[in-house]
């Protein structure tokens, strides 16, 4: 009797075993290419727990003076009012911070299913790439 339990209890850990060996589809893309020293654009940086999110990010550059600006649109996901704060880091061509004194946090109130733009510029003409930064306020 022991035995033929111990056979049974074999052959189930072998068709168990069978079946986790099923393979997996993957998608990727056809063309693989590269380009050095791209810079990644439209990074926002958020917890991923709050129900505050950004849902639109644009960015555009002023024709007259050359500055960078961006509009970001953020969306309360709660049915709860929500406070968040928000700063945009500037960077220029080479990754370097451009650090001035209009680079501070604020504050946002949003109702419950609200959303609301928040507008940057940046502090000068050097400052080519971004990193918006958002933290809920608990």
């Amino acid at each position: 009797m022991k035995r033929m339990i111990q056979s049974i209890f074999t052959v189930g850990t072998l068709f168990c075993a069978a079946g986790c060996l099923s393979t997996v589809d993957t998608v990727e893309n056809w063309e693989k290419t590269y380009v050095a020293n791209e810079v990644i654009r439209k990074h926002v940086e958020t917890d991923a727990n709050t129900p505050i999110r950004v849902i639109d990010l644009v960015d555009a550059t002023d024709p007259n003076n050359g500055f960078l600006k961006i509009a970001v649109t953020l969306s309360n996901r709660s049915t709860s009012p929500r406070s968040a704060r928000y700063q945009c880091e500037w960077y220029d061509e080479n990754g370097m911070s451009v650090m001035t004194s209009l680079t501070h946090w604020s504050e946002i109130r949003l109702a419950g299913r609200d959303s609301r733009q928040v507008r940057f510029t940046a502090p000068n003409a050097r400052a080519k790439d971004y990193k918006i930064r958002l933290l809920e306020i608990r």
